[in-house]
């Protein structure tokens, strides 16, 4: 036998165990420290932490004692009992930002917040104010003031007053419905397909009512066209016969529209902003020169050709842009109808 307590028997060997003495059995290292010692009371004590003198297998953990040291099955029993009192239900992870729970309830426990996505209320009424919604006096329905979703507009009195849609905004912009006494001025377009009837339908602004039709030339707002087989052109010929009338850019109503295909918005009515070679006087009868322009009509050119007298003379425009329109030096004139 070494220092190290090794014994050597044949080809038996113990190593690093030393003879019980004064404080018990010691198991050392291949080092030469002591690992570990069993004393007289059975404590199992590493050479540094606290000592051990049972190894449990209690599922409750009711000792509640740092002397203990329960197997592998007391501690899953442990665990197993507590998850299924939670009754927390089945929690899987799906992938990186997805967690289904099913089953079971959360209860008796303060109000969660949520970090993304919340409303930061803990009750319905808080949730609404804070996502700003609001409820009609004499309607159930809730919106934020500005959108109506496709089934909302269908469910009936519910959903909105009466069932009838009310508009109770004052607040005039681009592409929204208001109700107040301010005229519209922006462009954005509402379609409704169908028939519309209304008793009165005003226009705040555009003087003339369109009939859009095909083109066969370029497009210059205050032209004189003439009719062809293959569209509308630009007048080339004073008093030219099939002469249509001028292309419009300030109608407020229009008809025969069709996006898909290559038009013209002729003014049949009412004032209209065109090109004149000079200026006339008020109620002048006008017909097209020969560059597309507006020129008097001649006492034989209306007696001969009185369809060919296609405008009044009104006045010059003198702003550079009249509501948004380009004015580029034209007069205003009255449509023939």
């Amino acid at each position: 036998m070494d220092y190290h307590g090794i014994f050597m028997v044949g080809d038996f060997e113990t190593d690093n165990i030393k003879a019980k003495d004064a404080n018990g059995v010691k198991i050392y290292s291949d080092s030469g420290t002591i690992g570990f010692t069993v004393d007289d009371n059975a404590y199992i004590k590493a050479y540094q932490g606290a000592s051990i003198n049972e190894f449990s297998i209690d599922g409750t953990l009711a000792g509640n004692s740092d002397l203990a040291l329960s197997t592998e099955k007391a501690v899953k029993t442990y665990v197993d009992t507590k998850v299924t009192a939670l009754a927390l239900g089945t929690m899987s992870i799906q992938n990186a930002n997805a967690v289904a729970i099913t089953g079971g309830s959360v209860v008796g426990i303060t109000d969660i917040t949520v970090v993304d996505g919340g409303t930061g209320a803990s009750s319905a009424a808080d949730a609404r104010t804070n996502l700003g919604l609001t409820g009609d006096s004499n309607t159930t329905h809730y919106h934020d003031s500005r959108y109506y979703t496709e089934s909302e507009l269908t469910n009936g009195a519910t959903d909105l007053i009466l069932g009838r849609l009310k508009i109770d905004n004052s607040t005039k912009a681009d592409g929204y419905l208001y109700d107040s006494t301010l005229d519209p001025t922006n462009t954005t377009r509402l379609n409704y397909d169908g028939y519309f009837y209304a008793t009165r339908v005003y226009n705040a602004v555009y003087n003339d009512v369109a009939d859009f039709q095909d083109l066969n030339d370029e497009m210059v707002f205050g032209k004189c066209y003439f009719d062809t087989n293959l569209g509308a052109e630009i007048c080339n010929q004073r008093c030219q016969m099939g002469i249509m009338g001028i292309a419009t850019d300030t109608f407020g109503l229009s008809c025969g529209t069709d996006s898909r295909k290559k038009q013209v918005p002729i003014s049949i009515s009412g004032w209209v902003l065109a090109y004149v070679d000079k200026i006339y006087p008020i109620g002048t009868p006008l017909t097209n020169d020969e560059n597309g322009n507006l020129t008097i009509i001649t006492l034989e050119e209306k007696g001969y050709y009185p369809e060919r007298l296609i405008a009044t003379y009104k006045k010059p425009e003198k702003e550079i842009m009249w509501n948004g329109v380009v004015v580029n030096n034209r007069h205003w004139v009255k449509v023939k109808g």
